[in-house]
């Protein structure tokens, strides 16, 4: 993910609603509904000495209320991932570009289609620990976490102690929503690692309470967390 400049833009136009499927236009009504807002559509085909021919869809996302109060790259990679769970394939879109317009500045994110395929595989990883918390396994995702990140035995029982809270506080689980992700490096003694850190909602039966899962970018390794956070 990072805010990109096209260097040669071409082939530039404007998206008709016959251009998109049945399926892409639920996918982009439904980003619009979430943030109380409208998107607009373009695509074409850039080229980059660097990176050579893109063939992207760019999206521009307006200013609402919520937008304004929320991280620009939230926004920007759920509507992506959105889009890209529902597109259609045969236009092999190489990029997805989130416009985001907030009320004191615009942001401009491009996401490849290789690193939101990553991102599925790791939206399966964070549905399986939001099943833990439902189930109430606790220590089945505390386990999860690599031990360099685990810190010591009462910290664990804190935030165990916190989970249970939530549940007699809220209710029972129901579901969860994506909300979007981030791309981040965190220097270790051991190296530098690469990890997303995947940001959600659970649907408690009372209230909602924001639910993040860090782990890694390699989509070989499974079940191999970072740690987590309430509250993002």
């Amino acid at each position: 993910m990072k805010s990109v400049n096209y260097i040669v833009l071409f082939c530039l136009f404007l998206i008709s609603t016959s251009c998109i499927s049945e399926q892409e236009g639920k996918a982009i009504k439904s980003a619009a509904d979430l943030y109380g807002t409208t998107i607009s559509y373009i695509s074409g085909v850039s080229t980059s000495t660097d990176d050579g021919e893109k063939r992207f869809i760019e999206r521009d996302i307006s200013e609402s209320k919520l937008i304004n109060e929320l991280p620009a790259e939230l926004i920007g990679s759920n509507v992506a991932y959105t889009f890209f769970k529902n597109m259609d394939k045969s236009k092999n879109y190489t990029h997805i570009v989130s416009n985001v317009h907030q009320s004191k500045k615009e942001t401009k994110l491009e996401y490849s289609i290789d690193d939101l395929e990553i991102v599925g595989y790791k939206e399966k990883e964070y549905a399986r620990a939001v099943e833990s918390l439902k189930d109430k396994k606790y220590d089945e995702l505390f386990l999860s976490v690599v031990e360099e990140f685990q810190g010591n035995s009462i910290q664990i029982n804190e935030v165990r102690k916190t989970m249970i809270e939530l549940d007699n506080k809220y209710g029972k689980i129901t579901d969860y929503a994506f909300h979007g992700f981030t791309f981040t490096d965190f220097d270790t003694e051991s190296g530098n690692l690469q990890l997303i850190q995947i940001f959600g909602i659970l649907k408690y039966d009372k209230e909602n309470m924001r639910f993040s899962l860090f782990t890694s970018q390699n989509k070989q390794i499974e079940e191999e967390h970072y740690g987590f956070r309430f509250n993002w």
